[in-house]
Formats: structure tokens, sequence, C-alpha cells
């Protein structure tokens, strides 16, 4: 029993101590160099998805062409998670347009669920 209390008083000693040492050092008063090393390497850049069209829209088959974007994004089809460079114009959407995968032509099709 006595060996638990030892346990527990030390426990309390050192916590103790680590906030009085955290406390008396400010930011301020540290390297620049160590603040540089606390700050995460890489940034996460915040990327804005469009939404999916409405099921109406998505389906007006006449307005809907596939064309190259600028970069490259994932696939908004629900059965794909592939990166492609086609975007359906009218949809604002990228969407697979390969030989063995035309996520674009499923995408525009009308689905029972």
């Amino acid at each position: 029993m006595a060996l638990i209390w030892k346990l527990r008083d030390y426990k309390l000693n050192l916590g103790t101590k680590l906030i009085e040492d955290n406390d008396t050092e400010s930011d301020s008063e540290r390297n620049p160099d160590q603040l540089k090393e606390l700050e995460p390497k890489h940034k996460k850049r915040k990327v804005m998805i469009k939404p999916v069209p409405s099921k109406q829209r998505r389906l007006q088959k006449a307005s809907h062409m596939p064309d190259y974007g600028p970069k490259q994004s994932r696939c908004r089809n629900k059965s794909c998670d592939k990166k492609t460079t086609v975007f359906c114009k009218r949809c604002e959407v990228y969407l697979c347009f390969v030989p063995n995968r035309n996520c674009f032509a499923s995408f525009h099709e009308i689905v029972e669920e």
C-alpha cells in the first residue's frame, strides 16, 4: 500500500514540476528554430468540391459535352474512385472517359434506384 502512495506522490510532483516549468518559459522566450520545428511541415490545401448537379440537370443529354480540364481530379461517379482530366461542361464535374471505363455516360443515364 505504501508503494502505491509513493507512486501517486511521484506522479503528482512530476506533473506539478512540468506545469511550473512550462509556465515560466513563454513562447516569446523560445528559440525561433524550436518554434519552426513545432509547426506542421505540410499545410493541407483546402479544395473546393463542387456539388453533384441535380438529377434533372444531369439527365438533359443534349447539352452535356466532355472537355479536358486544366487539372486532374477525382471522378464524381459513385462507382469510381479514379482520377481524370475530363469533365462535363454542363455539370462542371470530373468524370472518366476512357475506353474501358466510361463514367461520363453512366453518370448521365437514368438509373432505377
